[in-house]
């Protein structure tokens, strides 16, 4: 254009542009979703309570923006652990957008095959992530119910590699997940540094002994801490809602 003498101005908002498309950019880029991990704690980093009780740790508007996430992302993704404790439908609620398809992290496949995930009129957004030791059987009666069961191979702990997850993921057009927990998500994805951005929903609430929203990542120095960029903070009603952007170059280090 330039050399048919056309003025052209190239970088014009380039940060914000990459802010606003910043799924569709790493999708892109790399052939991988961009992953936002979203938690929901009380002041003292609990998910639940030491018996397991988690309704509600934040407030209805806190919920409500926990929503309005899952409508910008294609799908969002629990582990068994969440199905088997809340039996979540993970649909949108007071919010438009489409809805998200549903991912279930279950190396064992545990999920019961009456979960309010696979056994409503919407089972053919979900995606139960399994091994290859799965019970075959169990694995046809999901996809007789509309589902779609991804097998991958485990590691030598019986887990799914991420990175393996994440790829798989990509392939199937997959741009951008939601990450809802449990812990073990959490931690593990925190872990592998396998998150582009952190949303943490922060409850004036004191637990005490609980459910830690993160586990050991194991870190033993504070220098070795993980660490965020591009900090925001928000009120939500009685609540926090801390965002904040993975630093990948200086958590490499």
């Amino acid at each position: 254009m330039r050399s048919k003498g056309i003025s052209v101005d190239v970088g014009i908002l380039e940060e914000k542009c990459q802010e606003l498309n910043k799924g569709y950019v790493k999708f892109i880029q790399t052939s991988l979703p961009f992953i936002t991990l979203k938690i929901a704690q009380t002041l003292d980093g609990r998910i639940a309570t030491s018996t397991g009780h988690s309704k509600w740790v934040t407030s209805e508007e806190a919920r409500k923006a926990g929503h309005r996430l899952r409508a910008r992302h294609d799908a969002v993704l629990v582990g068994i652990g969440t199905v088997l404790n809340d039996d979540p439908h993970l649909t949108l609620h007071e919010t438009k957008g489409v809805l998200p398809r549903r991912i279930v992290l279950d190396s064992k496949l545990r999920v019961p095959l009456d979960s309010n995930v696979i056994a409503d009129d919407l089972a053919s957004r979900t995606i139960i992530v399994t091994s290859s030791q799965a019970s075959k059987e169990k694995v046809q009666r999901i996809v007789e119910r509309g589902s779609t069961v991804l097998v991958l191979n485990a590691d030598d702990n019986g887990h799914i590699p991420q990175q393996v997850l994440w790829k798989e993921l990509g392939e199937l057009g997959i741009t951008s997940v939601l990450v809802e927990g449990g812990s073990g998500v959490h931690t593990e994805c925190l872990r592998t540094g396998n998150v582009d951005e952190v949303i943490i929903f922060i409850a004036p609430k004191l637990l005490g002994a609980g459910l830690d929203s993160v586990g050991d990542l194991g870190i033993r120095n504070m220098n070795q801490a993980l660490e965020l960029k591009n900090l925001k903070i928000k009120r939500l009603s009685s609540d926090i809602m801390i965002s904040a952007r993975y630093d990948t170059q200086k958590n490499e280090n």
